[in-house]
């Protein structure tokens, strides 16, 4: 399985709802009107991918990373680095 299809069957990484789908977000910026499809599973990994469902997503947007970590109590670039560890522990097995 690629990551980001890993990425987005994973339950919102602040509020762990299962019953919404979630978005793969990047904590560093791909910047706009880059081709996402075009990134490699490494391109990815490299900006940090988390799960956040659509309203945490906008929400992160719309106030940013440390007001996001603090107001919610995570660390999003541990998370990621979570994610990463248990893509390629699935992916061993």
């Amino acid at each position: 399985m690629d990551y980001l299809s890993f990425i987005r069957e994973m339950r919102c990484g602040v509020c762990f709802d299962s019953m919404v789908g979630t978005d793969a977000h990047h904590l560093k910026s791909v910047g706009m009107g880059n081709n996402r499809k075009k990134m490699t599973d490494e391109d990815h990994i490299n900006h940090g991918v988390v799960a956040l469902c659509r309203p945490h997503h906008q929400e992160y947007h719309t106030i940013g990373i440390k007001a996001f970590e603090k107001m919610y109590h995570v660390n999003l670039w541990k998370d990621a680095y979570m994610n990463l560890l248990e893509w390629k522990k699935q992916s061993l097995s």
